[in-house]
Formats: structure tokens, C-alpha cells, sequence
């Protein structure tokens, strides 16, 4: 063989050796971390969640704080593959079929991270952790509380993938005792070559965040933006003590001055208004948008508030007063909305007793409201339930206190729950926290703070806030109760009280930041943050206004942002707005825009002094506002109209809409109005524009000149 083949042969042999090491080297690569990118299904952004408790990625390339069963363990740097999901480091296990490995376990394969937290009856957390497994491992996700009776949460088994797959675990605490949590894995395969690696282990605690939601609110039946069970006037909106009306009481009709856009309406600081305006609460595409903007913000109950004798089955003989469409409007409108977007709602009934601190309680009004109420809802999906029980919130129990009639109020709610056969969340409120132990031992299952205004947003210290909710919620988890925690931007009833009221400003946002701050860190932790939606009567709402109290922002949705920066950690996004055509006139072209072209007029070149002529001219609304003149002010306030200029002597009046006219978006209106020439020769300008009368002119502008001769 010459030395040019044993050269050939040489190269081929050297490169046939190569490529068998490389794919020998490859098919081990691939038995222990394949070649495969880490696959990101979501951001992990929960470290800086305002809500996470822990966040345990292996930062500090160990397992401290961790327990493990019979498996081999190794934390390992993102630099070998397949790298982190996220951060520096990130665990490798894999079966230890010789049981040489440690074991907190005995022979269990598992792993477990120990949390001691206090734990109430009501509390949600989510639980969740970064798995993969390139041959297909199989694991189950645990959660088990720690002392009293055990509860026990499972995923149920989840194989895993070349991809990192995140496992989220909710649950819900609903016994009493437990003093911490075991988050813990299986590993299910009992032997072979797998490999589980794990990353960011996270426990985040879950409170209700829920808007407080009247259905009162109504304007006049008859006009396109009205409501589906609109009463006649503005119900809702004029309650108000201290407005421009009559008596001191609200007159929506009224616009004041300056602000053509702002009606007299019962707003507690006198300056928050609605950013669509008045609204109905019947208004089905308001309704939506109201509860989307909430769900946006990271909102996911509403308690619905009624004020009234009014009950769910029947209405009232003789009729109640304005709050019985509420009913209608829950019941036939509101629920489905709910249903669809699996939002949830529950009933403070506020006449459950008598307001007058004067005279005893009225139990037996409590037992027929309350029965009443919850049987109607007993079999409704979107009804909230905590521990598996329906919510019912009875909003002043002083009463009870002060008659040393607590033993008759337990009677009457296990009355209650007798007759619905099961039993009730049953949540309380009393002015004052001292009263909270007086209650132990009854059906009684939480105490909300602060129903009308909460010590969250006093002026105190913020640390002195924090521990001053702690001694309360720890008092009253040793009941084995759960707490609602008020957090508001505000209060000021100084425009709906007649006597001085509290007042206190929102400081720019910077006082509802430090309420959502002292929430956050009271412990035991919450069961629920209870925030205002639509409290304009008092000044505290947080949902979409023109402008805000004591804040320089002009931006509608500043405190829904707040919270969901803050609190719920949710990146919120407005939601869709109504139809132009179902908000207030006085605002929509504000926040839709006004538009006008003209398609075509018959206005003359030449006309006789003293001639009269009829004009025809077509305009498009190429906005998005409706025009209208159903606006329900004084003085034409609002309406739409052809503006007219004339020079000199021209004789006309401005044409206006028909009574019950409303122009949508791309059609046309013919308007037709008489002009009378001038009595003296000449040429004379004739300007016309559409209005929105005490707002603006606006769209197509025409100037013509016409010439008048004898």
C-alpha cells in the first residue's frame, strides 16, 4: 500500500472515529439535559409580585431550606445546559436507585419546602413551580397544611416535557388551626434513567379584591342612553344634601358653571365626576363596561349593595322606593355577564335591622331578608363562596353590642341557615374592633373593617397602621375568623352631609399606595381587600373620572392602575367603552370626538333684498358622538345644532334637531330653515357650522357669499 492510500485511509479513519465519538457524545448529551431551549410559557415576574410570599429560584446556588426523599440532587448554574427558567441557578434530580442518598423521607422520592405562616379559614394562595423532564417523568404537585385537621391540594399527576412547564396549584384555606404549609413534589417513576429538574418555586397569597357596587343609579326612561329598567328621573344622582337644587338636594339637569360637561350631581368631594357622565345601572353596555374595566384592574368580586324591603322573589305591594330595580337588573342582566366572565358577587342586605341606633335590632327583618336572598341565589354559580359557603354581609351589628343581644343574633343566623340547609359565611362589621372578641364562638366568620371609611387611609403612621390591623387580624384568627381589610383613595362627605364631615384628600394617589402598603403587610394575611368602584356619594370611588379631587392627574383610569401596579399585579388594559350613543351626551364628544362634512346645500348666489328662501343643507356626522338634543338640561344645554353667522341683516334662527332626533355616526341630516335677504343691496357672508351648544363649534366650516340686489 503506498503512502498515499495509507494517508487516505488515515484521514477516514480519524474522521469516522471522530464523528462516532461526536455522536456517542451526542446520544449521552441527550439521555442527561437534551439539546433543547428552555421554552418561557409566561413571564415570572412574581418575585417582585406585590403578593408573593416565596419566591425560590436556587439563588444561592444550594438547597437550604429544602427536604429531600431518597434522590440524587444538584444545583446547577444557567450556564449548563438547559439552563435556568430563570435566574442564575436551578435544581437537577434524578432517582437513586441504590438508596445511597440522603433521606428526610425515608424511601419516598420527593422533595418539600416548609413555610410557617398563619392561617385562617378563607385565605387563597396560589402555589406553583418550573418542571421538566426529557424522557417524560411523571411528578404530583402537594400542598399540605401544617397542625389542626389537615387539608390536602393536588395537581394530580403531571408528566413533563423538554420544556419547562409551569404547575399552578390554587386553594383555598377552610379549616381552622393550621399554623404553616409543606409544598411538595413526587416524583411518580419508581425506576429507569429520568431526570426532574425544577426551578422558582413560588407561593403567592390571593385575596378577594372586591368593588363595592350600588344598583340605583337610573336617568330618565325614553332616551337612546338610558337603561333597560329606568324609573323616570335621577334616581341615585340627586341624593345629595349639600348640592345647587332645591332644598340643598342635587339636580342633574343643572350643568355648572365653567364645566359644561359636569352635572348637579351628589359627588362627596364635589369635584370626582364619571368619566362617561351619568350613567344607568340598567345600561347593559355600561354594565360591561364597568365590569371589565374591574376585572382589568385585577378586581374579581362585587359586593352589590341594596337599601331596601325590596326582596328577590316579589316585588312590594305597595312598591318600594328606588332600589327594587336593582334587583331586576342583577338578576336579569348582571348575573349572565357573570357567569361569562367568571366574576362573582355577593349581597349586603342594608336593611337588615333598623339604622336608628335608638331602638333595638330588628331580627326578624334580618332572618326574612336573609333568607330570602340566599335561597334565591343558592344554586347561582357566580354567588361567592368561601370555604364552600355562601358570603352574606351584615353591615352594622353595633346594635347587637349595645343591647347585649349578641346570643339572639347567633339564634337568627342559625335560623337562617336551617332554613337554606346549609351554612353561611356569615361576615360582620361593628365600629368598633374592641367588639370583635364578643362575637367569638358564634356563626359569625369575618369582620370587615372600615364599611364606611377605613383607618387604612388616617392620617397616622404607617407602621403604627400595620401593626394596629395585625393585633386585629391576629385577634381575630385566634377565633378562627378571617379579616376584610378597607383600602380607599379618599373620604370626603363634606358635599353629601349636611354636619362637617371627614375629609380626607387623596394626596395626589399617595394615600391609597400607603392603604394598598398596609395591606399588604398585616398579618395573619387577609381574606379579602374591600375597595370602592362607585361610591361617588362620598368621594372614594377608584373607577374611571374626568378628574379627581386633590390630584393634578387627568388620568381616568390613574386608580385602577394604582391598584393593579400596587396590589393585584395585573398589567391593566382599559377596557372597550359603551357605544357613544348609550353615554351622557355631555360627554361623548368629548371622549369620541366631534366630526361634521358637509355632502351638499342649495344655498343661492343671488337673491332679492327683503326675498325669502328656503335652505337645504346635508351634513355627515363623520364623528363619534351621536348628535342629539335628548340631553336632559336646561337652556338646550348640550345640544346638537346648525350654528348660524349672519352679516348684517340676514333674518333666521338656528336650526335644530327634532325632538327625539339622534344622528349616529356616518349619517346624514337634512337640515331646512328659512333665510330672509337684507332689506339693502350688497354682498353679504352666510357662515354656517355644527354646535354642541355651551361646548363648541365643530367639523366642516361653509362661508357663501351671496350678492342681493333690487
Amino acid at each position: 500500500m503506498n503512502t498515499k492510500v495509507k494517508f487516505i485511509l488515515a484521514i477516514i479513519f480519524i474522521l469516522s472515529t471522530t464523528a462516532i465519538i461526536f455522536l456517542l457524545y451526542k446520544n449521552f448529551q441527550n439521555n442527561q439535559k437534551p439539546e433543547i431551549s428552555p421554552s418561557k410559557a409566561e413571564p415570572s415576574s412574581e418575585a417582585n409580585h406585590p403578593l408573593t410570599i416565596v419566591y425560590e429560584g436556587f439563588e444561592n446556588n444550594n438547597t437550604n431550606n429544602w427536604r429531600f426523599g431518597r434522590i440524587n440532587r444538584a444545583v446547577y448554574t444557567k450556564n449548563i445546559y438547559p439552563g435556568s427558567y430563570e435566574g442564575e441557578y436551578w435544581l437537577d434530580t434524578a432517582l437513586c436507585p441504590d438508596k445511597s442518598c440522603p433521606s428526610d423521607f425515608g424511601d419516598e422520592k420527593t422533595l418539600a419546602y416548609d413555610l410557617n405562616l398563619n392561617l385562617i379559614p378563607g385565605q387563597r394562595y396560589r402555589a406553583s413551580i418550573f418542571f421538566r423532564s426529557p424522557q417524560n417523568g411523571t411528578i404530583e404537585f402537594v400542598v399540605w397544611t401544617k397542625g389542626g385537621e389537615q387539608e390536602v391540594f393536588s395537581t394530580g399527576n403531571v408528566t413533563g416535557s423538554l420544556n419547562w412547564k409551569r404547575i399552578n396549584l390554587d386553594f383555598e384555606i377552610k379549616k381552622p388551626n393550621h399554623n404553616g404549609l409543606r409544598l411538595q413534589v413526587y416524583i411518580k417513576n419508581d425506576q429507569g434513567n429520568f431526570q426532574y429538574q425544577f426551578d422558582n418555586l413560588i407561593l403567592k397569597n390571593r385575596p378577594l379584591i372586591i368593588g363595592h357596587k350600588y344598583l340605583y343609579h337610573n336617568i330618565p326612561a325614553g332616551t337612546h342612553w338610558s337603561g333597560k329598567y329606568t324609573t323616570g328621573d335621577f334616581q341615585g344622582w340627586s341624593d345629595c344634601q349639600k348640592c345647587l337644587g332645591r332644598g340643598g338636594t342635587a339636580d342633574p339637569q343643572r350643568t355648572l358653571p365653567n364645566q359644561p360637561y359636569r352635572r348637579d350631581i351628589g359627588t362627596g368631594d364635589g369635584i370626582t365626576y364619571p368619566y362617561i357622565g351619568i350613567y344607568d345601572d340598567s345600561n347593559i353596555d355600561v354594565l360591561k363596561w364597568q365590569l371589565d374595566t374591574q376585572i382589568n384592574a385585577g378586581i374579581n368580586v362585587w359586593d352589590i349593595a341594596f337599601w331596601s324591603d325590596a326582596l328577590p322573589q316579589y316585588r312590594p305591594f305597595p312598591a318600594d322606593n328606588f332600589y327594587y330595580p336593582g334587583w331586576k337588573t342583577l338578576i336579569n342582566l348582571l348575573i349572565p355577564l357573570m357567569r361569562q366572565r367568571d366574576f362573582k358577587f355577593y349581597i349586603t342586605d342594608e336593611m337588615t335591622y333598623n339604622w336608628n341606633q335608638n331602638y333595638p335590632p330588628d331580627t326578624n327583618r334580618l332572618i326574612k331578608h336573609a333568607v330570602a336572598v340566599l335561597t334565591t341565589f343558592k344554586n347561582e354559580p357566580s354567588y361567592l363562596r368561601i370555604a364552600d359557603k355562601m358570603v352574606y354581609f351584615l353591615p352594622q351589628l353595633d346594635l347587637y353590642v349595645k343591647y347585649n343581644r349578641i346570643p339572639e343574633l347567633d339564634s337568627a343566623l342559625q335560623q337562617v341557615e336551617k332554613s337554606l340547609g346549609q351554612e353561611v359565611f356569615w361576615i360582620g362589621y361593628v365600629s368598633n374592633f374592641y367588639d370583635y372578641v364578643k362575637f367569638k364562638n358564634t356563626k359569625i366568620k369575618a369582620f370587615q373593617d372600615g364599611y364606611g371609611i377605613s383607618d387604612t387611609i388616617a392620617d397616622k403612621n404607617i407602621n403604627e397602621k400595620i401593626k394596629f390591623f395585625s393585633q386585629w387580624s391576629q385577634t381575630l384568627q385566634q377565633q378562627s375568623m378571617g379579616y376584610f381589610i378597607s383600602i380607599m383613595p379618599g373620604f370626603n362627605n363634606e358635599n353629601y352631609s349636611r354636619t362637617p364631615g371627614i375629609k380626607l384628600t387623596r394626596k395626589n394617589g399617595d394615600r391609597f399606595k400607603e392603604a394598598i402598603d398596609v395591606f399588604l403587610n398585616v398579618n395573619p394575611k387577609p381574606i379579602a381587600a374591600f375597595v370602592s368602584q362607585a361610591e361617588y356619594q362620598e368621594g372614594k370611588t377608584i373607577e374611571p373620572a374626568v378628574k379627581w379631587a386633590d390630584d393634578t392627574s387627568t388620568d381616568p383610569y390613574k386608580y385602577l392602575k394604582i391598584l393593579s401596579q400596587n396590589l393585584t399585579g395585573v398589567k391593566f388594559r382599559p377596557a372597550t367603552l359603551p357605544p357613544s350613543e348609550k353615554i351622557d351626551p355631555l360627554r361623548a364628544g368629548n371622549i369620541y370626538g366631534r366630526g361634521a362634512t358637509i355632502v351638499s346645500h342649495n344655498l343661492p348666489n343671488n337673491l332679492k333684498v327683503n326675498q325669502r328662501y328656503m335652505v337645504n343643507i346635508k351634513i355627515k356626522n363623520t364623528g363619534g358622538a351621536v348628535w342629539t338634543r335628548q340631553t336632559l338640561t336646561y337652556n338646550q344645554h348640550g345640544w346638537y345644532k346648525l350654528d348660524i353667522k349672519e352679516q348684517d341683516l340676514w333674518r333666521t334662527t338656528d336650526p335644530n334637531l327634532n325632538s327625539y332626533e339622534v344622528i349616529y355616526p356616518q349619517q346624514e341630516k337634512s337640515f331646512v330653515f328659512y333665510i330672509t335677504a337684507p332689506r339693502t343691496p350688497g354682498t353679504y357672508n352666510l357662515t354656517l357650522q355644527m354646535k354642541q351648544q355651551g361646548f363648541t363649534l365643530f367639523g366642516q366650516k361653509l362661508t357663501k357669499s351671496i350678492q342681493v340686489t333690487y
